[in-house]
């Protein structure tokens, strides 16, 4: 997921995803997807993922002497990583 708040959404996002990890307890339908553990029966949130992992991207950091370049440039090749990412790992 990528998130925002309104006002910033032109200097920062945020990527919020499961770890990459072995598949265990999901949905044996799903092949080749990573799923993470599910919570235990005691804990309060039945069935969902135990962590997730945020990662910020902010201009100020990534492209801080370019005022010309917007954001979606860096989460297009973010996108494209983790989704690289993501396929080699299915295969493995």
């Amino acid at each position: 997921m990528i998130g925002n708040e309104l006002h910033k959404r032109k200097a920062e996002v945020v990527f919020v995803e499961r770890p990459l990890h072995g598949k265990s307890g999901g949905d044996a339908g799903l092949t080749g997807a990573l799923t993470p553990p599910l919570a235990e029966e005691g804990d309060k949130q039945i069935g969902t993922p135990a962590k997730f992992i945020e990662t910020w991207l902010r201009l100020s950091e990534l492209a801080p002497d370019r005022p010309d370049v917007e954001i979606e440039e860096f989460i297009i090749s973010s996108l494209l990583q983790r989704h690289n990412e993501w396929i080699a790992a299915g295969q493995a």
